[in-house]
């Protein structure tokens, strides 16, 4: 900042300088008025008429004088009138040649320099490098300091963004502190609890194994007890699997009126943003009309980003179709991959928490894509279900018309 102050004053005072000592020519235009003028004169006075009073621009006085008159004063001309001795004696006025416009102009233009860098400086520059600061903090989870706000109409509403996104961040860590805490401690509980029917179960099992039990009753017994433990660790692992979907249920939705177009580019951008890479052939089909719909639309988009996952892991990445069409009060958009089909006694539970399907045994995942998904659509008083197509399977999503 200070290289470019100094830079525009030496330029500054250098232009100044300059213009002081530049000393423009002469210029002899009103010698061609003057000319025309004496013509004019000399055939008045030669006749024996006066010299008139003359208005010019240049010429500040006109008279007659004898040769013995004549002086060499500054800014004045002597012509000759025919072969007499009497000239005419053409006074020019005064021009003043300011440099004052110029300085002016050329202080001015420095001054609007100086501005303009001063503008860059506090808008545009400073708040860069602040932002340049906050993705590397943001990495290492240092989220207890305020983003700087800046009033510049450029970056005031990115960097008011940034500070959501800081504090959003920053609660959710809070929330995954606890959950992860209780989690330790719910695990560490279900662990000892389950620990110690093992232990039974193990006990009673190796003794059937050796022989120790001589009678048929005393067996039956330790099976009984061995049945009694394994419905204990069943019971256990019941509400290991109900706590996880607890957690999974406390979802929050912001429903509002959103129209069909909006709910469109969102999602043409999301799936093209996921299959950009995969190269399937991907067509949708805009809605025919712009109805408002009842819907959150980033929960929304989070819903489209499990079907993608599920489309993109189960079927043959051949194709995917998107469709907008309506039903009495509802609107339907149906997701259509190309690939394998599901079980038909299968694909009412596809949306059940953990539940994954017998034909995909050996692609990872953990069942919950489509559970989450159910669960956002219900939120938004909506519904969401799956059938199979010639082409693969189609997931649709119902929602509400307001």
């Amino acid at each position: 900042m200070k290289r470019y102050i100094v830079a525009i004053a030496v330029t500054w005072i250098v232009s100044v300088v300059l213009l002081l000592i530049y000393k423009p020519e002469s210029d002899r235009g009103y010698m061609i008025e003057i000319n025309r003028l004496h013509r004019e004169l000399s055939q008045l006075v030669l006749v024996g008429h006066t010299i008139p009073p003359v208005e010019s621009d240049v010429i500040q006085s006109v008279e007659a004088v004898k040769t013995n008159e004549l002086t060499l004063e500054q800014r004045q001309i002597f012509l000759p009138i025919g072969l007499t001795d009497t000239f005419i004696r053409y006074t020019l006025k005064p021009q003043r040649q300011s440099h004052l416009p110029m300085i002016v102009l050329s202080s001015l233009t420095p001054l609007m320099a100086l501005f303009i860098l001063f503008k860059t400086h506090t808008d545009i520059i400073k708040p860069l490098r602040s932002m340049s600061e906050i993705p590397g903090r943001l990495a290492k989870g240092h989220l207890q300091y305020s983003v700087p706000q800046y009033k510049s109409k450029v970056f005031y509403p990115f960097l008011w963004s940034l500070d959501m996104l800081r504090a959003k961040l920053h609660d959710q860590k809070n929330i995954n502190l606890g959950l992860e805490k209780e989690r330790k401690t719910l695990v560490a509980s279900l662990s000892h609890d389950i620990k110690t029917p093992i232990s039974s179960i193990r006990s009673y099992s190796l003794a059937i194994k050796d022989g120790i039990y001589g009678t048929q009753e005393e067996i039956q017994d330790a099976l009984d007890v061995i049945f009694e433990k394994t419905v204990r660790i069943e019971r256990l692992t019941d509400e290991l699997l109900e706590s996880s979907v607890n957690a999974i249920e406390e979802i929050t939705v912001d429903a509002s009126g959103h129209y069909l177009s909006e709910l469109y580019e969102a999602i043409d951008r999301t799936v093209r943003n996921r299959i950009s890479l995969l190269k399937m052939e991907y067509h949708i089909d805009s809605p025919e009309q712009d109805y408002l719909v009842l819907t959150d639309i980033d929960k929304l988009i989070e819903v489209c980003d499990n079907i993608m996952e599920n489309a993109v892991k189960y079927g043959d990445l051949g194709g995917l179709s998107v469709r907008f069409c309506n039903e009495e009060q509802c609107t339907l958009i149906s997701f259509e991959n190309t690939g394998g089909h599901i079980p038909k006694a299968e694909i009412k539970h596809v949306f059940t928490s953990f539940y994954r399907g017998s034909n995909v045994c050996r692609v990872p995942g953990h069942g919950l894509g489509l559970y989450i998904a159910s669960k956002i659509m219900r939120a938004m008083e909506g519904d969401i279900y799956a059938e199979n197509t010639d082409k693969g399977v189609v997931i649709v999503l119902v929602m509400k018309r307001i």
